[in-house]
């Protein structure tokens, strides 16, 4: 119908994998580590990942096969958060309570739901993410210092377990239109938090991709692949 002899049908995270390798990726802004880190730059062959948080909790990786790049994507959202001290205890408690289940995972903390749900233990006022993000992720709330403290956690833990020393890319609305979630003391400190592979993976690039194109850059990579593998798109 529309002269097309072969498709592929792309996972949202994987293309945003795929676009650290466009200029998507490559003109993302510098948030934490080295920008020369041996094995970030185009030519370095380390694995990638990337994740972001908007109305979902998404992650994959991107690896090098030998021949060439391979989105891997995942459900890394939806394993449990790792809650830490009593406050933090407490607002795992508020969220089972109102999500009426015992799993919290990270994406019930980190989503736009999430979000709401955490200005509302914090503040007592319930806003939708979006206003939540325009006057308490502006400037050095408690709400921003949580939730970047939050973040920080995940990329963390997400970067060890993908042990992606050529870099982090993070995406999703929410960093994207609040980027103090990434440049606060917090999000650094918290990123850093754990000893005993801190000097690994410090100077591991971690970067904020702002392009609002990155998934056309992605899909679009996706199909250069597609057609460089024989095929017609």
């Amino acid at each position: 119908r529309f002269g097309l002899r072969r498709c592929l049908l792309c996972n949202d995270f994987a293309a945003a994998a795929l676009a650290t390798l466009t200029p998507a990726g490559e003109d993302a802004r510098l948030v934490a580590g080295d920008r020369l880190a041996e094995g970030a730059g185009p030519e370095g062959r380390a694995a990638r990942a990337v994740l972001g948080a908007g109305t979902g909790l998404g992650a994959a990786l991107l690896v090098w096969t030998g021949r060439r790049w391979l989105p891997v994507p995942s459900e890394a959202g939806h394993a449990a958060f790792p809650f830490s001290g009593r406050p933090e205890h407490d607002f795992e408690r508020f969220l089972q309570r109102d999500l009426g289940q015992s799993w919290i995972s990270a994406e019930d903390v980190l989503s736009g739901q999430g979000l709401s749900q955490l200005h509302f233990f914090l503040s007592g006022e319930y806003l939708f993410p979006p206003v939540v993000g325009a006057r308490a992720l502006q400037s050095e709330t408690t709400t921003l210092q949580w939730y970047a403290r939050f973040l920080a956690r995940f990329c963390r833990n997400w970067m060890y377990a993908a042990l992606s020393l050529g870099g982090l890319w993070v995406c999703g609305g929410i960093a994207a239109r609040n980027p103090l979630c990434l440049t606060c003391a917090q999000f650094g400190e918290e990123l850093q938090r754990a000893n005993p592979l801190r000097a690994l993976f410090a100077p591991v690039p971690v970067r904020l991709m702002e392009n609002e194109n990155s998934g056309l850059w992605g899909v679009a990579r996706a199909g250069q692949n597609l057609v460089e593998k024989g095929g017609r798109a």
